[in-house]
Order: C-alpha cells, then sequence, then structure tokens
C-alpha cells in the first residue's frame, strides 16, 4: 500500500511540474514583445535636432526620463556625429536604443537584456525614408523568449530561490544567425545569491525549442596574479 500511494504521489508531483512548464512555454505574452520598450513608434523614427541643439554641441546627455522604472537619455557620439537614444526598462533590464544620423533621421534599432549584454528581439535597419531596409532576429531558432527560459528556471528552482529577496537573471544563448549549427540553449545564470561564491555563477540550461530543462553548470571567474618576483 506505502509503494502504491509513493507511486500516485510522485505521479502527481509529476504531473503538476510537467503542467507547470508547459504553461510557461505557451505562455507567449511572458515575451513582453506587445510592450511599448519592444516597439518602435512613430515618433520615434525621427529626433528634433533643432530642439536640442545646444545640449548635443555641448556634448551633455539630455535626460528626458528617470526614475525607478524607467529611464531615457540622449546623447551624440563625436566621432560620428550618431544620436543615440537609450530607453531602460529598469524591473525587466531591457534597454531600447535607436540611433540616428546627424540630421536626426533614423538609422536602425535593436535591444538588449543589459544582464549579459544579449540582444534580443529584432534589430531593424532603416532606409533615407525611415522605411524599414532589414531586419534580424536574434531569436531566430528559438520559440522559447528569453522571458520563458527564466520563467522556467524559476519554476525548476523556486524552493531554493524562495529563501531570498530578490535574484538577478544573466542570460546567454548562441546567436544564430552568427552560428547556425550551435544548439537553440538558454542559459540562464541565477546571482547574487548571498551565499554563492562570488566568483562562481551557476547556469540553468533550458532547450529554446523545447522548453526542456537540461541541466547546470558553474562559470569560475580566474584572476590572474601579478608576479613580483
Amino acid at each position: 500500500m506505502k509503494t502504491l500511494i509513493s507511486t500516485v504521489l510522485l505521479l502527481c508531483t509529476l504531473t503538476v511540474v510537467c503542467q507547470s512548464t508547459k504553461a510557461l512555454i505557451k505562455n507567449d505574452d511572458l515575451c513582453g514583445f506587445d510592450d511599448p520598450i519592444f516597439t518602435i513608434s512613430d515618433d520615434e523614427k525621427a529626433f528634433d535636432v533643432e530642439k536640442y541643439r545646444e545640449q548635443l554641441k555641448k556634448g551633455d546627455n539630455i535626460i528626458i526620463q528617470d526614475n525607478s522604472v524607467y529611464k531615457n537619455i540622449i546623447y551624440q557620439w563625436n566621432h560620428n556625429n550618431r544620436i543615440t537614444n537609450k530607453q531602460t526598462d529598469r524591473p525587466t533590464g531591457i534597454q531600447k536604443l535607436i540611433k540616428y544620423n546627424k540630421n536626426g533621421k533614423i538609422l536602425f534599432s535593436y535591444f538588449l537584456y543589459l544582464k549579459g549584454n544579449i540582444k534580443i528581439g529584432k534589430e531593424t535597419d532603416y532606409d533615407t525614408l525611415g522605411n524599414i531596409s532589414k531586419v534580424i532576429d536574434h531569436e531566430k531558432g528559438y520559440t522559447i523568449c528569453w522571458a520563458q527560459a527564466i520563467e522556467i528556471v524559476k519554476d525548476e528552482l523556486k524552493e531554493q530561490l524562495a529563501q531570498y529577496d530578490s535574484v538577478n537573471y544573466v542570460l546567454q544563448r548562441p546567436d544564430l544567425n552568427r552560428t547556425p549549427d550551435a544548439p537553440a540553449i538558454w542559459s540562464v545564470g541565477i546571482a547574487p545569491i548571498p551565499d554563492d561564491n562570488n566568483l562562481e555563477t551557476i547556469y540553468h540550461k533550458i532547450d529554446g525549442v523545447t522548453g526542456k530543462y537540461l541541466g547546470k553548470y558553474t562559470v569560475r571567474m580566474v584572476h590572474d596574479l601579478d608576479d613580483d618576483n
């Protein structure tokens, strides 16, 4: 009887876990690609150079908005005269960057996941009329988006993570545009966890097509020691 009960409990547990993972995989709303941070509005396709000309001349950062949730700054690189509109969604760690020429015409745009500094979503080039001329999908070959991968790891480790007030999730993955033969695998690093060695980050692998949890590996930082002899 005990064996039968244990088997039933195990099956129930496995069923709940599978259903939970399937729900995360199917929930495209997690990806947030309909959010304004992932869209380029018509107003953003041109920059009003005249309005900010004096500040740009001085090389000042133009702070449009800066609070605990959102930051938007604009600046100009002297070496190529390109103007950058950088918008950061602080809770998610997503950054939208729009580049303009010196006359304020849009050149290209892309999105970064800052904890790992990787491009996500679609990078877009524009012609001189502001029309889309090229699109690069940085999640080509992945059916599991960046946010789903994080949520799958959260679900896998929910008991361990429940003891911490906050956790940062670092992302890595092969860009299949550059390495088409690489496997589509998200690596979700968890840091910092207070009792972890601060020279180590544990990464959890998620199949970028099926959402299956594939295990973990540890990355250790190595510092060079100066030889004074």
